[in-house]
């Protein structure tokens, strides 16, 4: 695995992605998260042969910690001709990343991030999505049950 990005959200939400793409026949991402007080954790596989080059899909989203100590995020895989990732959650907050090989990860403090999720092409244009829900399961990962990294 290799570094594909870190970064840290204007709400406090630090998000570090390791990728593979080589050797291997779908491309993967493993992703840690992490509050002041909660840390969590998503893995997914690339989105493969999508129809055209301005599409962007919701791989795996998660939920950890608790209420406000905690957050939400999602993982998504995008097209090459989408640019910007956009989430616009409930609570009014947001959050946008332009993706780093083919992968973006948008999240927000708090346990309860719905909203709408935008994908953006270089001219500016939405790429449509439906609203998406919260996250169906939830991920609470301490640092010390997280498996170890080989």
């Amino acid at each position: 695995m290799n570094r594909s990005f870190l970064r840290v959200t204007s709400g406090g939400i630090a998000i570090r992605a390791y990728g593979t793409s080589s050797g291997v026949p779908e491309p993967q991402i493993e992703v840690g998260l992490s509050s002041h007080d909660a840390v969590g954790y998503m893995t997914g596989l690339a989105v493969t042969n999508p129809p055209g080059a301005n599409w962007f899909y919701p791989v795996e989203s998660t939920r950890f910690g608790v209420g406000a100590s905690g957050g939400s995020a999602t993982l998504v895989s995008v097209g090459p001709n989408i640019v910007t990732v956009r989430a616009i959650y409930s609570s009014g907050a947001s959050d946008s990343m332009h993706p780093v090989s083919g992968w973006a990860v948008v999240a927000t403090p708090g346990t309860e991030g719905t909203g709408r999720l935008i994908g953006l092409d270089g001219a500016g244009h939405r790429s449509p999505r439906p609203r998406y829900r919260r996250p169906r399961r939830a991920e609470k990962v301490s640092s010390a049950s997280r498996p170890p990294r080989s």
